[in-house]
């Protein structure tokens, strides 16, 4: 308070009125804060049990440093109004301070208790006499430019400014989920972008360049896959086996095959799948062998020299 009278219009003058109303947002949470730490200590049991005989004293020496700050003033020449407000501003103690020390110094007891409730009963009445006494002192000095009717209406208005922004918030929250909504759709068509085989292989053909146009597949002229891949890890063999033989390839055989590109190498497989019949065009039966290949020796299309032994 002292500092606000040095800074202010009474002696420095280094912040005006004008500027001292843009404090204003900070009085209220300000006001709350202390309260909230003030009612904090207290439940509604313990105020039952200290409020009998708190209650006398808290309004005994609330009226007393009322009446001698606001006389003494007064008798100081100093105005009316100013004696008042000052008056009512004498009510309040240091709650910070007090509860603090209470803390440091861990103190207990009906004294530690009923010094508490005398800080919060002294605030809080501070804050309700010093609101009150000041909407009087304008009341009678005549300083309320605005009627009291038209304040209500402003009320009226202020509230429903509020419905407004209420519903302009739920209209705006709306507009982020929709936007949101946009950005995980644009995601998921960026995501179409990357082409991501479904296994691990090694591309074998690829009909696109990069920086060529790809269209889908019913716009594009060619029939072509963008990418032929190639899983090379384990080779599936197919083998058309003459009818004579047909009988003797059951599933699970070892199979043993040569291949011309790899003379001298022979590969065995297990005989995984059979067509169960005979083509009757050439009268063989097609079997398919998967052979291991995590050396990569064996590569896409190679062909068998039909050579062949059932084991």
């Amino acid at each position: 308070m002292l500092v606000g009278l040095v800074l202010g219009p009474s002696v420095l003058d280094l912040i005006s009125k004008e500027h001292a109303h843009s404090f204003d947002p900070f009085l209220k949470p300000a006001m709350a804060l202390v309260l909230f730490n003030l009612g904090s200590q207290f439940t509604f049991r313990r105020v039952r049990r200290i409020g009998s005989h708190c209650l006398p004293i808290a309004a005994g020496e609330m009226l007393a440093t009322f009446f001698f700050v606001s006389i003494g003033l007064t008798l100081m020449a100093a105005r009316l109004s100013h004696a008042i407000l000052l008056g009512c501003l004498a009510l309040a103690t240091a709650p910070a301070t007090t509860i603090l020390v209470l803390k440091e110094f861990r103190s207990e007891g009906p004294v530690t208790e009923s010094t508490g409730f005398l800080v919060a009963l002294n605030n809080l009445a501070t804050i309700v006499a010093f609101e009150v006494a000041f909407l009087i002192v304008h009341l009678v000095q005549g300083k309320l430019d605005v009627p009291l009717g038209t304040q209500l209406a402003q009320v009226e208005v202020a509230k429903a400014k509020q419905v407004a922004a209420e519903a302009g918030l739920v209209a705006a929250q709306a507009d982020v989920q929709v936007g949101q909504k946009r950005i995980e759709e644009s995601q998921a068509l960026m995501r179409y972008a990357e082409l991501r085989a479904p296994f691990d292989g090694v591309v074998t053909e690829r009909h696109v360049e990069p920086g060529e146009l790809v269209r889908n597949s019913q716009t594009n002229e060619s029939n072509k896959p963008l990418l032929v891949i190639a899983q090379l890890d384990k080779v599936r063999v197919r083998v058309a086996i003459p009818e004579r033989d047909a009988p003797l390839a059951s599933l699970g055989d070892t199979a043993s095959i040569t291949f011309q590109a790899r003379p001298g190498e022979t590969f065995e497989g297990p005989i995984a799948r059979t067509s169960g019949g005979l083509d009757p065009r050439t009268r063989t039966m097609l079997v398919e062998i998967d052979l291991p290949n995590a050396d990569g020796r064996l590569s896409d299309g190679h062909t068998d020299d039909d050579r062949r032994r059932r084991q």
